[in-house]
């Protein structure tokens, strides 16, 4: 039963969506204008930051970088969101953003344009760089750590073909060619293996010499008939050069939400590996020219992201915006054959505002149609046209809204259409039809290589093709015959792997594994890890340390997602002689972790996406829930770490915390609240202090005193046991600039006086942003002081649910005999059933071993807890 309080807040929240998302154009500020613009550099990129006073009518910005007589460039692949796409944000009161540019220097000046809602844009003043020592002082980050990261590639704009191949072709399976096998056990004994990981990012043959197989660590001394590949846990058939020289396999891609790049294995096995066989073509008596075949091709941009549409496992990254200025998608559309009477196109558009939506469609500035649809709802719409309207090359979808309050976004184009037998580039993946001659032309050279796809993990290599030359060029030609799957390519177009690393073995799949509390770790911080362990250990506790690595190794096929991690989890959980009864993870996440935004490799330990009600958000709980009721069957926390030091100064500060533990309760508690808007805060905080141990002082101030923010500043650097707010917030801040993150740096707690801090608000837990720390992560991976634990939201949910939780959470303190952070989170979500949302989006930043209580008060806990159970 949702409570009268509840409704109350729901209906008041859906209210503001909707006039938010309604308002006209007439509205804009000219935010341009008003806008603070900083840059400094070193001399060896820029760190740019902006900060914006409203946003009312902005969706987004973009940076162009100015060099000395040459066009502007545009530096953000993506659209930096603004506060009319993220959740929980107020446009009236603008936010502060910023962005490295590693190509800038001390010459290069910049300006940004401001994407509105009715798609026209608007740009700030041009403004330059200074000089500073240290970047790190500006930033927080060191020059050096943010070159590392933005060398990380950035590509927003995917497009992808596949075949539709007829159903009267003789393969082992019509689609085997797309989807494939897996084998989670051979996978497990995979990764337990020595030897070499290969990554490949799109589909094609590849090869792979000898000397970059030994210096990722393979042991090219090995009987060659031993060398076995594998993807998916299935071993896929090879060529490997008569002296080991190199090995050649077809690999395919992948385009998942996490990882746009499949993982090959290549080991040393106990047997011969499977090879690549030879296929010699066989003619039949058929004269006949196939022309053509079906091909498909898939346009998606991600180039917006919105964390408010709820679209369940879908993408929340969106292409071209879709307004009364119109928005434009630009595909690709190779060797059309002209004498195809049509093509088939279908449109996929999110809606965003709360309007009605009517769409008109236009291809190469012609209209095809229009599409309808309402609110936040995925319109789709198929159309078939004529072949005579496409260009050859490239081809424009503009999407033009009728409706001038409405606000779309496009999800997907994708065109099928008759593809002639033409190479692009030395390469061609196609298929023949039944008793059909087929000629592919177009390729530079006659050296020409024709694979025999029909079964992908064990490709053929076809011995007799017919090369011909044409005019400068050649072709390949095949004799009519039974139809095929095929790729063809000439020896230098053969594709080079995106990377090659060493595969460490692995047994997390061991049932004799022990682990009391496991720690998940970047191999960037490892020893770091290990040092945590060691402090637990000596405790008294068995741990397991886990590179998360092996995790994707053994538990996902390689792929870094956060699947691999649940599905670590659960095993763990159900098989391990000692299962795990906390989690640490180390390493921050965020929910671009393909980079599509520029900000560099950030999710060094992946965290669950999901759909709340208002919001998609990240999800730490959701990894350990394996009954899916929104409770982690294991207590679990996360250091946000970006880099080794954050693990290690967080370390120091629990152990100074746990040393400090005896006279941890006489240091009081702060109980901020906000202003009686939609909740009475104070009232909710007055009722959690009833709950608190009696040997806890609190001191409460409410926003409504004149000098409430001088009052939680100096209680901050008191540095009382506990902070515990109650209210409304943001990302980086507590209503009406109370608190915010930028006091963070300022606060002059020490270690020996380090907080827990408890935020009943919303969005303070957000450690998926790539572009900065949440407030909750910025107290924690403070050096000095600051918080050695928080524990907050991730989203947005409603107070009367975060009460009742926190309610139990603070009974629990007083009167359970459990002294562990974790057990009491655990404890205090069990009693919120119905609260899914709170459950799934509060986060713990720190250990969920923290001891919290002092020795003193476990004593009388236990007691307490015996006489009222």
């Amino acid at each position: 039963m949702v409570s009268t309080s509840r409704r109350l807040v729901l209906s008041l929240i859906v209210l503001v969506l909707i006039l938010l998302s309604s308002q006209s154009s007439s509205f804009r500020v000219e935010a341009e204008e008003q806008m603070k613009l900083d840059a400094y550099s070193e001399g060896n990129g820029v760190w740019l930051e902006w900060q914006t006073t409203n946003e009312t009518g902005i969706l987004g910005f973009r940076i162009y970088r100015l060099e000395f007589r040459k066009k502007p460039e545009l530096v953000t692949p993506a659209t930096i969101p603004g506060t009319n796409l993220i959740a929980g944000e107020d446009p009236n009161l603008g936010r502060n953003y910023n962005y490295f540019d590693p190509k800038g220097s001390l010459r290069t000046r910049y300006f940004i344009e401001i994407v509105h809602e009715d798609g026209t844009t608007s740009r700030t003043r041009i403004f330059s760089p200074k000089r500073v020592k240290s970047l790190e002082d500006i930033a927080g980050v060191s020059n050096e750590e943010l070159l590392r990261r933005t060398s990380v590639e950035s590509n927003p704009f995917v497009q992808k073909e596949s075949l539709e191949v007829p159903p009267d072709l003789d393969l082992p399976s019509n689609d085997s060619f797309l989807e494939s096998e897996t084998d989670s056990q051979t996978q497990k004994w995979v990764a337990a293996q020595p030897g070499v990981k290969i990554g490949v990012k799109q589909d094609g043959i590849y090869r792979v010499s000898r000397s970059d197989l030994q210096n990722a660590g393979f042991d090219v001394n090995a009987p060659v008939e031993k060398w076995q590949l594998y993807t998916n846990g299935i071993e896929q058939a090879i060529y490997v050069s008569p002296k080991g020289n190199y090995i050649e396999f077809y690999g395919r891609g992948i385009d998942l939400d996490e990882t746009d790049t499949r993982i090959y294995y290549l080991v040393v096995g106990n047997q011969n590996g499977k090879r690549m066989t030879s296929k010699v073509l066989r003619t039949t008596r058929g004269k006949v020219l196939a022309k053509s075949f079906q091909q498909t091709i898939v346009k998606r941009d991600y180039i917006y992201y919105i964390n408010q549409i709820l679209n369940g496992s879908r993408y929340n990254f969106f292409g071209a915006l879709v307004s009364t200025s119109g928005g434009t998608t630009t595909i690709n559309i190779p060797s059309i054959d002209s004498d195809s009477p049509t093509v088939d196109i279908q449109v996929k558009v999110h809606g965003f505002t709360f309007t009605p939506h009517d769409i008109t469609v236009l291809l190469n500035n012609n209209q095809i149609g229009t599409i309808q649809g309402s609110y936040r709802e995925l319109m789709v719409k198929d159309f078939t046209i004529p072949t005579s309207m496409l260009n050859e090359g490239s081809n424009t979808i503009k999407l033009i809204s009728n409706i001038s309050n409405s606000t779309s976004f496009t999800d997907e184009i994708k065109v099928s259409y008759k593809r002639k037998y033409e190479a692009i580039q030395d390469k061609l993946f196609f298929y023949t039809p039944n008793y059909r001659v087929t000629r592919v032309r177009n390729f530079s050279s006659g050296d020409i290589k024709l694979y025999d796809l029909s079964d992908p993990n064990n490709p053929k290599i076809v011995v007799n093709p017919t090369i011909e030359s044409e005019e400068g060029s050649y072709n390949l030609v095949l004799p009519s015959s039974r139809g095929s799957v095929y790729y063809a390519t000439t020896s230098s177009s053969i594709l080079n792997p995106t990377f090659i690393t060493p595969n460490v073995p692995s047994t997390l799949s061991n049932p004799q594994n022990q682990g009391r509390m496991v720690i998940i770790s970047h191999a960037n911080w490892m020893d770091e890890a290990e040092n945590w362990a060691n402090f637990r250990r000596n405790q008294g506790f068995s741990v397991k340390v886990v590179n998360v690595e092996d995790v994707f190794d053994e538990f996902n096929y390689g792929l870094p997602t956060s699947e691999a991690v649940k599905n670590f989890l659960e095993f763990a959980k159900n098989n391990w002689q000692t299962p795990p009864d906390y989690v640490l993870l180390m390493g921050d996440s965020t929910y671009d972790p393909r980079n599509f935004f520029g900000y560099g490799f950030l999710n060094f330990v992946p965290t669950m996406m999901v759909d709340t009600l208002f919001m998609e958000t990240g999800s730490d709980e959701a990894l350990a829930d394996f009954d899916y009721d929104g409770l982690a069957e294991i207590p679990i926390g996360r250091i946000p770490a970006r880099n080794p030091a954050n693990v290690s100064n967080a370390l120091a500060k629990t152990i100074a915390f746990e040393q400090g533990l005896s006279n941890a309760y006489s240091r009081g508690g702060l109980f901020p609240s906000d202003l009686p808007q939609g909740y009475d805060f104070e009232a909710m905080n007055n009722r959690l202090i009833v709950e608190l141990p009696s040997s806890i002082p609190v001191t409460t101030v409410n926003r409504s005193a004149s000098d409430a923010r001088n009052r939680v500043l100096n209680g901050f650097n008191n540095g009382p046991y506990l902070v515990n707010y109650a209210g409304h917030g943001t990302f980086a801040a507590w209503a009406g600039n109370l608190f915010s993150r930028s006091d963070v740096p300022s606060l002059t707690n020490t270690n020996s006086n380090l907080i827990i801090a408890n935020m009943l608000t919303c969005l303070n837990g957000y450690f998926i942003e790539p572009s900065g720390e949440s407030l909750s992560e910025a107290l924690l991976n403070k050096a000095q002081g600051g918080a050695v634990a928080s524990w907050s939201s991730t989203g947005l949910t409603t107070p009367d649910v975060q009460e009742i939780m926190a309610k139990e959470f603070y009974k629990k303190l007083r009167i359970a005999p459990e002294n562990r952070i974790g057990d009491l989170i655990r404890q205090a979500k069990l009693v919120i059933p119905s609260g899914r949302d709170v459950r799934l989006s509060w986060a713990l930043l720190g250990d969920p071993t923290l001891k919290i209580k002092p020795d003193s008060s476990l004593t009388e806990s236990a007691t307490k807890f015996e006489k009222t159970n």
